[in-house]
């Protein structure tokens, strides 16, 4: 086995969602025989078949649809590195935290509180949907998210350190209350 290259896991990509090499060849703008060899490889680097290969195209094995997924991911990830390094690497960088437009009020207070302690990078807020935090979240556009999972669905992505219950942004005690959040004050839970 070897490694894996982006360029090959964007090749197998094509192949897998046009279902056919000489298609996947013309969409990628390459030769048929050239992208052949390079899905070679990486089944190679794999070390297993990813594609049933018919005079009417390519179908995914078992391995393939295992590939198909990991590889998505994969070049959705590698898309974000641009973006985070460079934001990364700007000298008045902020900390950005967004929430739903329901918790503008206490976004607001929490970035103040944090800014209060004059940070190396003051915080600042993106208002949007659920699915507009994640989005700014798995980009790079987001620090932190404030998402509340529908219930049944307690399972939560979590990337960087663990919040503390036992404090507000800027690092003062948590309000009275056992150390919830407000919002959970006031539901609850």
């Amino acid at each position: 086995m070897g490694d894996v290259e982006i360029r090959q896991v964007h090749y197998f990509i094509a192949v897998a969602e046009e279902g056919n090499f000489t298609r996947a060849a013309q969409r990628l703008s390459m030769t048929q025989p050239a992208l052949s060899r390079a899905i070679l490889a990486l089944e190679k680097a794999v070390g297993a078949t990813l594609l049933l290969r018919t005079p009417k195209g390519a179908t995914l094995t078992a391995a393939g649809h295992a590939m198909l997924e990991e590889g998505r991911s994969l070049l959705a990830q590698a898309g974000n590195v641009t973006s985070r390094v460079r934001r990364a690497a700007e000298r008045n960088a902020s900390v950005t935290l967004t929430g739903p437009g329901c918790d503008a009020a206490l976004l607001d207070r929490m970035v103040r509180s944090y800014n209060e302690a004059d940070p190396a990078h003051p915080a600042r807020t993106a208002v949007g949907t659920i699915d507009d935090q994640l989005g700014r979240l798995r980009s790079g556009q987001a620090d932190i998210a404030l998402v509340r999972a529908p219930r049944g669905r307690e399972r939560t992505e979590q990337r960087g350190a663990a919040p503390r219950t036992d404090q507000c942004a800027g690092g003062r005690p948590a309000p009275a209350g056992g150390g919830k959040d407000p919002a959970r004050r006031r539901s609850g839970r």
